[in-house]
């Protein structure tokens, strides 16, 4: 996943910056945070906290929000249009 390959002696450090900025990303749209992590060459920890009052907080705008985006992952003709 990430270091050196040992068949090609490629390096793969650039991925590490890759996963801090997807967990990152998740944590700003879950309500969940990082409380440490630590990323290796063939995996990777997380420490999280499930912040279930925080999410039970959320506006009635952000919950149709939610809802108008949860349709969308499996309308076809949304992925089209938006990802291809």
């Amino acid at each position: 996943m990430c270091g050196d390959d040992n068949v090609t002696g490629q390096n793969f450090d650039h991925r590490k910056q890759w996963l801090v900025d997807k967990i990152t990303l998740l944590s700003s749209v879950f309500s969940i945070e990082i409380c440490a992590y630590s990323i290796m060459s063939n995996h990777y920890h997380l420490v999280l906290k499930v912040d279930k009052v925080s999410a039970g907080q959320w506006t009635d705008k952000a919950l149709e929000f939610i809802t108008e985006w949860r349709s969308r992952l499996y309308n076809l003709g949304w992925y089209k249009h938006r990802h291809l």
